[in-house]
């Protein structure tokens, strides 16, 4: 007679097709020359003088982020109707590839201190 006893379960789960939209930048179409010649126009010593070097850079990608607004054109990235299990976090995930990267050493070597690893 086994001292051992079998747990069986059945989880039910739902999950929902998310549509997820992305703008991302066209930078094969952007308008490099119109843009260089805005960055010329700008008066760079006198616009950040008497700033911090943190308010500074700050200006500077502001300005930058007004620019490719107006010189670079975006478009849209759809990865369509995916499903996604709202229960499988990242966290979740990169438990499983750690597990199954465990098993993988553990398989390939057959070492009782990878097993250990893995178990």
């Amino acid at each position: 007679m086994s001292d051992h006893n079998m747990i069986a379960f059945f989880i039910k789960m739902e999950s929902e097709v998310v549509d997820s939209e992305t703008w991302v930048l066209n930078l094969n179409k952007g308008n490099y020359e119109d843009l260089r010649r805005e960055l010329v126009l700008i008066d760079w010593g006198e616009l950040i003088k008497g700033m911090t070097v943190k308010r500074q850079w700050q200006t500077f990608k502001e300005r930058m982020g007004e620019l490719q607004q107006l010189f670079i054109p975006v478009w849209h990235k759809s990865k369509g109707g995916q499903r996604t299990n709202l229960w499988l976090t990242k966290e979740i995930r990169n438990s499983i590839r750690y597990k199954e990267e465990a098993y993988r050493l553990a398989k390939k070597s057959n070492r009782s201190e990878h097993w250990e690893q893995f178990i």
